[in-house]
């Protein structure tokens, strides 16, 4: 079984581990029962973070975790579907990027996140490092663009993934997400603090 086959098949699991009533609060869908590789991530000067770049400007901030810098697989949800009665789009409410193999995160616990406090993001959201932010603006631009037409409304694999600092690889990953949510970011630690994987989960509201 190759690499990335054996992670989508421990990652839904492993992601369930997370769910708990006192940490969810009934604001999130169960847990996928399928993740899909959306792309990889290329990490470079370290921070990474998942926002809406408007949200984030209005000063809603970001939260950012700490990784090495590197090159490392997403996983997301297979898509979620929006309620009853209205325009089926589907979005993303579970991102996943392991930075360590099925072995070593069996023996990683959870952290608490930020408190259960959690960042407003708005139709759509974008999974970057620091080192993207020299290439960025126009990339989100069309990134938007490409994630609320009508064209790809419909797809469960409406994402977009561009290079934006061809220099370095650093890239923008882009996914739809619930127009008034919020995301909770964790990280799989493991007995020495070391980050071996981030989770984020927004909620459908």
């Amino acid at each position: 079984m190759g690499a990335d086959m054996e992670m989508a098949e421990f990652a839904p699991g492993f992601i369930a581990s997370k769910w708990a009533p006192h940490l969810l609060g009934g604001w999130y869908s169960p847990p996928p029962e399928k993740v899909s590789w959306a792309g990889d991530l290329v990490v470079v000067d370290t921070v990474v973070r998942w926002t809406s770049p408007e949200r984030e400007n209005e000063g809603a901030g970001a939260f950012v975790h700490r990784v090495p810098d590197g090159t490392y697989p997403v996983y997301v949800n297979a898509g979620v579907p929006e309620g009853e009665g209205e325009p089926g789009r589907y979005r993303v409410d579970t991102l996943f990027i392991p930075l360590a193999g099925p072995e070593r995160l069996r023996t990683t616990r959870w952290s608490s996140g930020y408190d259960d406090v959690g960042q407003l993001l708005g139709d759509y959201a974008c999974l970057r490092s620091q080192g993207a932010s020299r290439g960025e603006q126009s990339a989100i631009l069309r990134a938007k663009q490409t994630l609320l037409s009508e064209e790809s409304r419909t797809r469960t694999d409406n994402w977009t993934n561009e290079v934006v600092d061809p220099e370095t690889g650093a890239n923008i990953l882009s996914f739809p997400v619930a127009p008034y949510g919020e995301v909770h970011g964790f990280e799989a630690l493991s007995e020495d603090n070391e980050i071996l994987a981030l989770l984020f989960l927004t909620n459908h509201d």
